[in-house]
């Protein structure tokens, strides 16, 4: 018998749920509760802010829904959404679940060509698209109507719906997500309004988000993690979303210092360039060396607009062991989290009261969590079951089958372990682990997490073309760079940049185990290739032998 280990301890719930079944009634509920209190913000320009009370959002999205209604728009046809984050794209949102249909969210950093494809996989047949999306999109056939999401701002002529024209069911399919394809190949996830609400209430209950709070919307709006861990959870607390008006760090920072957020959801990304500008600062002279850790972290809340921060959540991969400690460190209030697209963003999540955040804390209480496969140090892969779980990847029977089991039960494809407190560590990818000829699994993640740390890495990924060799491709991170070389890098460094890197692994292999140690490494010239979720397309490594390829920098005899 396959040995599996589970844990009934849950994450820590202190308010009781409002037990609402579907987003429809959400939006009914809380923008009656909140009418008066500022629910979106966004600067017009360096000097002023718009902003939206619930009750004024409440009138654009019911009156936007019978726009589209008035379109003909039916329940249960896909709407498609495209655009940056904005109050605009939120109510789009809105007004597409208010008119009983189903929304498509659409990744507004892909490729034309990949929005096409994934509006025909979809059936889609409206898209409300921001400006450059409109004139892209126009005239190809993608969808039968394409409507600008400026709209969603304007009042229209016809009376709102103040009642929903199509009452759903909590079963009702309320998003259709297309995963962000480091595998390849985009997938539909069906996610029910009952799959979404189980987990806003949980959450809810279980974090101390009120009216009074402010989050910062910065990561991409399409995705999961931000829609419904932002977005939909601050209309259900009554927290008030300011949305940054670029990615771009110039402007996101200057928004940041207006906004002085409260919570703020980030990507193990953000938060280590965060960190490493935080270090860089304390290390500039002997004053700001000599400064306790807890105080300069204090000097560097203010200056960035982080002086009012209750929770900073990490999530959408894993945040590494030592930025989690350096955060800690200069005392931001950080919380990780674990999830995936197919059980709504949330699978479990550390506790206010008592984070342990190298974990991705408690199961929700909401789900149901077991390690199955336990090989003999105690990891197996995390399947999940419960009603956040998805019903299904759209018109792909097969990809669903091999995920989702007859009797509810989610294969993630993650491995991992619980401690004794019920705190799930996630240790990398099912896929991606390295079985070597004499039976050691070899975790890449891991070996990532020790590289990345290093000064003079900016991002690096590990695999094996042979399932014996470690490889690595490492970009390197310029101002570590500069500082060995005494100078930023020039044409024709790329030699002593690979010497530089050499030693760096050279010790860091003394570190590791015999079978984990990496034995060839190249340097890339730009950042690895990503999604637009800002995961690393690992599939693309899979099958490549360094040692035979010229696309990256290496020693002579390697070329």
């Amino acid at each position: 018998m396959k040995r599996l280990t589970r844990t009934e301890k849950r994450l820590p719930g202190t308010r009781s749920k409002n037990q609402i079944a579907t987003i429809q009634r959400m939006l009914e509920r809380k923008s009656s509760l909140y009418a008066d209190k500022i629910a979106y913000s966004i600067r017009k320009n360096d000097l002023s802010v718009s902003s939206l009370t619930f009750r004024e959002v409440f009138t654009l999205f019911t009156q936007f829904s019978a726009h589209l209604m008035s379109l003909g728009l039916k329940r249960r046809e896909h709407v498609a959404i495209v655009g940056e984050n904005s109050p605009q794209w939120a109510i789009s949102y809105f007004a597409v679940i208010w008119a009983g249909a189903i929304a498509v969210p659409l990744d507004a950093r892909a490729r034309t060509e990949h929005i096409k494809q994934v509006l025909a996989l979809s059936d889609s047949r409206f898209l409300i698209a921001s400006a450059g999306f409109t004139e892209a999109l126009s005239n190809t056939g993608a969808v039968e109507r394409i409507i600008p999401i400026d709209k969603a701002l304007e009042v229209q002529s016809h009376t709102e719906k103040t009642v929903p024209a199509e009452k759903l069911e909590p079963e009702d399919i309320a998003d259709i997500v297309f995963t962000s394809g480091t595998t390849g190949n985009p997938k539909g996830v069906m996610l029910s309004h009952a799959s979404i609400m189980s987990n806003l209430e949980t959450l809810y209950s279980a974090f101390p988000i009120t009216e009074k709070d402010t989050a910062f919307s910065i990561l991409p709006i399409h995705h999961v993690y931000e829609r419904i861990g932002g977005i939909l959870l601050s209309f259900y607390c009554g927290q008030r979303v300011f949305f940054s008006r670029s990615i771009k760090p110039r402007e996101m920072l200057s928004d940041l210092k207006v906004a002085r957020p409260t919570v703020w959801l980030n990507t193990p990304l953000i938060l280590e360039r965060l960190l490493q500008r935080i270090e860089q600062n304390k290390a500039k002279n002997f004053l700001t060396r000599a400064l306790p850790s807890g105080l300069f972290g204090k000097m560097a809340k203010k200056r960035l607009g982080l002086d009012r921060l209750r929770i900073i959540v990490s999530g959408g991969a894993a945040l590494s062991e030592p930025a989690s400690e350096g955060l800690e460190k200069y005392e931001f209030p950080l919380l990780q989290g674990y999830g995936m697209s197919e059980t709504a963003a949330v699978i479990s999540a550390n506790p206010f009261s008592k984070p342990k955040n190298t974990s991705g804390g408690m199961v929700l209480e909401n789900s149901e969590v077991e390690i199955r496969d336990v090989d003999s140090e105690g990891i197996g892969e995390i399947c999940v079951k419960g009603q956040s779980v998805m019903k299904g990847y759209y018109k792909n029977p097969g990809a669903t089958k091999e995920i989702l089991s007859d009797d509810g039960w989610l294969r993630t494809g993650d491995l991992g372990y619980f401690d004794h407190e019920g705190y799930l560590y996630i240790t990398g990818r099912k896929k991606s682990v390295i079985v070597t000829k004499g039976g050691k699994n070899i975790s890449p993640e891991e070996i990532e997490e020790k590289l990345t740390p290093l000064e003079t890495v900016e991002e690096a990924i590990v695999f094996s073309p042979d399932d014996e060799r470690i490889q690595a491709v490492i970009f390197p991170e310029a101002e570590g760079i500069s500082k060995k070389l005494g100078q930023f890098p020039q044409h024709g460094d790329d030699q002593r940049i690979w010497d530089i890197l050499k030693g760096e692994i050279s010790e860091l292999n003394r570190r590791l185990e015999p079978h984990k140690r990496i034995s060839h490494f190249a340097v890339a010239r730009e950042e690895l290739p990503k999604t637009t979720t800002r995961k690393v397309k690992r599939y693309l490594f899979r099958d490549m032998d360094i040692s035979k390829t010229t696309k990256f920098i290496q020693p002579p005899e390697d070329k």
